[in-house]
């Protein structure tokens, strides 16, 4: 059964999707929710995955409280009230 869940991305990604910073999304794994994420804006697919469709190293993405790449990676499941939260880091000297 899928699971509609709200998925907010950074204000990094925000400035991306012209300020939209949250969504409704389903799915029932972090791949599936992803992938309907850039049916939706799929501007950020780039930001996010590399060309091999991994996690872009630098793209943080918690399930609730749980950092996702230790949570099952792209094939963590999701639950009904799971939120996700795609960060970006940024860094600088």
């Amino acid at each position: 059964m899928q699971h509609v869940l709200e998925v907010r991305v950074s204000s990094v990604l925000g400035m991306i999707t012209d300020g939209r910073r949250g969504f409704e999304v389903e799915g029932t794994s972090l791949r599936e929710v992803l992938e309907n994420l850039f049916r939706i804006e799929p501007r950020l697919r780039v930001h996010i995955l590399d060309d091999a469709g991994a996690l872009r190293q630098h793209i943080l993405i918690f399930l609730d409280d749980r950092d996702a790449r230790w949570s099952g990676g792209l094939d963590a499941e999701t639950q009904e009230t799971t939120t996700v939260t795609v960060l970006q880091a940024v860094s600088g000297g």
